[in-house]
């Protein structure tokens, strides 16, 4: 049986249900010659769409199997949509983020490490939690907003208040201040160069693979609008 411990995700680039079907079949059928049966509670269907119309939202029968239409799915980490947008992605990344973040909150938080320490724990294992899967984002200026929120609200906690030293009142840090203690490249330029290093991957790569043919595919169809 395939189990949630053998995730495969089945991609068709169909213009029917009935394209899908058969290639679900074929799928099916070469799984039962090597002994594997499909899991039919574990197993999804979704329909990715620019066009709300186009996203079907009943259930799909196909071989005396019924399988749950959904609007989105998590695949090896990543969220992905039946609109094919990043919104909801970025959504979940912040929020492993935080749970991130708050795992180590007795580090943060402790007086016994440097800010040092602590920015190197923010460097090492909170960031990389909301930049997973970044190298192939397509981010817009108000995503990269609220990730860069995300950050300072992160960075004040580790830097904390600053005592003003005309009012002598205690207030929060300003942008341009911790950026100044921060000296590292903030977590949009972060993403910028994984998506760098992502891209030099796969121009390396051999000619034959699939991401290779994916990357230098130029589709005859123009780009719809939005």
């Amino acid at each position: 049986m395939l189990s949630h411990k053998t995730e495969i995700i089945l991609y068709a680039v169909a213009q029917s249900t009935l394209e899908i079907k058969d290639i679900f079949s074929s799928f099916e059928e070469a799984a039962l010659n090597i002994g594997l049966k499909i899991n039919e509670d574990k197993t999804k269907y979704m329909a990715v769409s620019k066009q709300e119309r186009r996203r079907i939202r009943q259930n799909i029968t196909i071989n005396d199997h019924n399988f749950e239409v959904v609007k989105e799915f998590k695949y090896l980490g990543p969220t992905i949509t039946n609109d094919n947008k990043l919104e909801r992605e970025v959504e979940m990344r912040i929020m492993a983020g935080n749970r991130s973040f708050f795992a180590m909150q007795h580090l943060m938080k402790s007086k016994l490490l440097s800010r040092g320490t602590q920015i190197r724990i923010y460097k090492t294992i909170i960031r990389p939690a909301v930049a997973y899967g970044s190298e192939t984002w397509t981010l817009t200026k108000r995503k990269v907003n609220k990730l860069l929120v995300w950050e300072r609200k992160i960075l004040r906690m580790i830097y904390g208040p600053y005592r003003d030293s005309v009012t002598n009142e205690w207030r929060g840090r300003y942008n341009n201040e911790l950026e100044s203690l921060f000296e590292l490249e903030n977590l949009d330029r972060y993403i910028k160069a994984n998506r760098f290093r992502w891209t030099g991957h796969v121009i390396r790569s051999n000619d034959y693979r699939l991401i290779n043919n994916v990357f230098c595919e130029r589709p005859d169809e123009r780009r719809s609008v939005g």
